[in-house]
């Protein structure tokens, strides 16, 4: 139980320490966006060890679509702003996921060294 309790400790400086570097630093980017960046930055670092934020991550994971009933919410309170904007919406959606898999795509292959382990043969 205590690493648990450890782990949401370290998940919430993480989150804290992003907040206070986007209001000090004037970033506009969200605080928890900033905080987890560091805090993915740490681990990859070994100045965190990844055990001591597992159990958090495995409860949060576990419990995750609990954190989904507002959105839900959400959507139900402002269905009639849906019902008008679904077109522009939908098309903001697709747009950006195939950016993001297209870049996704190119850093996959710019750190698998340009090339695929497994190459395709050419007839």
């Amino acid at each position: 139980m205590f690493e648990v309790l450890r782990g949401f400790a370290i998940l919430s400086l993480a989150q804290l320490l992003g907040e206070v570097l986007r209001r000090v630093l004037g970033i506009p980017i969200p605080g928890n966006v900033l905080g987890f960046g560091l805090l993915a930055v740490a681990l990859f670092a070994g100045i965190i060890d990844v055990e001591n934020v597992a159990g958090a991550a495995k409860l949060l994971l576990d419990h995750l679509t609990l954190l989904f009933a507002p959105v839900i919410v959400g959507i139900v309170l402002y269905k009639e702003f849906f019902r008008t904007q679904w077109l522009p919406m939908t098309s903001a959606i697709l747009v950006s996921t195939a950016i993001t898999l297209v870049l996704v795509g190119k850093l996959v292959d710019s750190y698998l060294g340009g090339g695929s382990r497994h190459e395709i043969p050419r007839r």
